[in-house]
């Protein structure tokens, strides 16, 4: 995808988390108690991230939405395109 992130994991002795670029559900994101903005500049536009001690549970089907979520917002149109081409997939979000 030409250099484009849509994803940060990232795990050490404390725990593991992920950032992630949100546009629908970013307010209900930030809601969530193990979820803040993400640093260095990066919650200023739109990204979220989330963190995890090693025995949390960690919502998966949720952290899986914004994950999918985030691809759509990164990913060029043409790769999406080709992707709802292929998975008849549903109507696609509106980018920024």
């Amino acid at each position: 995808m030409k250099e484009k992130v849509f994803l940060f994991v990232g795990a050490d002795a404390e725990g593991w988390g992920l950032s992630v670029k949100l546009e629908e559900s970013h307010a209900a994101a930030l809601a969530k108690p193990f979820a803040s903005p993400t640093r260095y500049g990066l919650g200023k536009h739109g990204w979220v991230s989330a963190r995890f001690g090693p025995n949390d549970d960690a919502p998966v089907d949720l952290l899986k939405r914004w994950v999918s979520e985030s691809f759509t917002v990164i990913a060029p149109l043409k790769v999406l395109q080709e992707l709802e081409g292929k998975e008849a997939a549903g109507p696609r979000k509106k980018r920024r």
